[in-house]
């Protein structure tokens, strides 16, 4: 199950995991190579002595969804990540969305829900989106926490402005985007009440979770939607 919670870091936190990210200099496993992928893209990496997981952009799959919620060709599976199971090594992927990122049509409800009830509506613009794929290779099941996060990023990107994170099921997002796990807009009483988060997702072994960051609306004629951000998953079993 899938929860809302105050799982929230300390201001220092955030400002180390962003440097982190940049420096390459602790313990946060990085699937970025230069701190920050560019315009939804994510740079070849190389694995270096912190055990960073190599991340290509062809690990993105872009979405094409009809009208009626439906994908007209479901992606191909995503490759699937394992994740950390030491809750002081969380994994971190951080991006920068801008004019030229991947777009895809989320799912939409005046309150968020799962599973959606409809995608946004005709006329809106389709807005970025970065989606990584999570397996537990464990014998036993483990629980986690998902977060996007709004920063300013290690080369002073300006943060996003309105990060918005869905999970599903899987190694990728489905046919039907509607068939979501969980999502979340914004965190009551975060330190940004812009940042995302979702907790306590158990995974049973052999299990795999896709998490899906994107943006509440994008225009990047005046920068709306577009910005730097960090993605954070942490295991936190009971």
């Amino acid at each position: 199950m899938a929860t809302l919670g105050p799982m929230r870091r300390t201001r220092g936190e955030l400002i180390a995991l962003a440097a982190l990210l940049g420096l390459g200099a602790a313990p946060v496993i990085s699937c970025s190579d230069d701190g920050a992928a560019r315009d939804g893209a994510v740079p070849d990496s190389r694995p270096t002595d912190r055990g960073a997981t190599d991340v290509k952009a062809a690990d993105v799959a872009p979405l094409d969804t009809a009208t009626d919620g439906a994908a007209a060709d479901a992606p191909a599976p995503l490759k699937c990540f394992d994740f950390s199971l030491d809750p002081g090594v969380p994994l971190a992927i951080d991006g920068v969305f801008g004019a030229s990122s991947p777009l895809w049509r989320r799912p939409h409800d005046d309150a968020p829900v799962c599973p959606a009830t409809a995608l946004t509506p005709a006329g809106k613009a389709d807005v970025p989106f970065v989606a990584y794929a999570f397996c537990n290779k464990d014998t036993a099941p483990h629980t986690f926490d998902f977060e996007m996060l709004a920063q300013t990023g290690p080369k002073g990107e300006p943060p996003i402005d309105d990060p918005y994170l869905f999970l599903y099921t899987g190694q990728g997002i489905p046919a039907n985007p509607l068939q979501c796990l969980a999502v979340n807009d914004d965190i009551p009483d975060a330190l940004d009440v812009k940042d995302s988060e979702i907790t306590g997702v158990t995974v049973p072994p052999g299990g795999a979770i896709t998490m899906v960051g994107t943006t509440f609306t994008f225009d990047p004629t005046d920068g709306t939607g577009t910005g730097y951000y960090i993605l954070i998953v942490t295991v936190n079993d009971p």
